[in-house]
């Protein structure tokens, strides 16, 4: 019996929260990147495990009269997308910037294709999950020692 919507949305956001620690203990550690970044990957990656299981169950065909590998579709698409994410990814002297943007490319990615596949839950989900990290995080930023979340010239 497949898990249900309540317990699938809740892999997603205690994958955000344990990206989150990941993150917080290598900014605590003065390592490259933003602790967010972490975050959004980790539900994103949550997300679409979430959406991967949720559609080989959808598109299950009982008589194996079809054969269809749905996930070769997901895999392509982030995989490419991490490419275009690598590009956004600058460093300016000691410091490691564009990893939370990079991060955001590989999530609308995910946000895309949960969408697509017709998920809104999870989409939403995860959605909420990297607004709450970029918005109020980034305001925590400053506070906790790290850059301020704005806008480079």
């Amino acid at each position: 019996m497949p898990a249900s919507t309540t317990e699938l949305v809740l892999r997603i956001i205690a994958s955000a929260l344990a990206g989150l620690v990941v993150g917080f203990d290598r900014d605590w550690k003065d390592k490259p990147g933003d602790f967010r970044a972490y975050a959004i990957v980790s539900s994103m990656a949550a997300m679409i495990a979430v959406v991967s299981l949720a559609l080989v169950h959808d598109t299950s065909n009982p008589d194996k009269s079809i054969a269809m590998d749905p996930l070769r579709v997901l895999q392509s698409v982030l995989m490419s997308i991490g490419f275009l994410g690598a590009g956004l990814i600058i460093k300016q002297g000691d410091h490691v910037v564009g990893t939370a943007t990079a991060a955001c490319v590989w999530a609308a990615a995910g946000l895309g294709a949960c969408i697509g596949l017709g998920y809104y839950a999870f989409a939403f989900t995860g959605f909420a999950c990297i607004l709450v990290l970029l918005v109020v995080f980034g305001w925590l930023m400053p506070v906790m020692g790290g850059p301020k979340d704005s806008k480079r010239k």
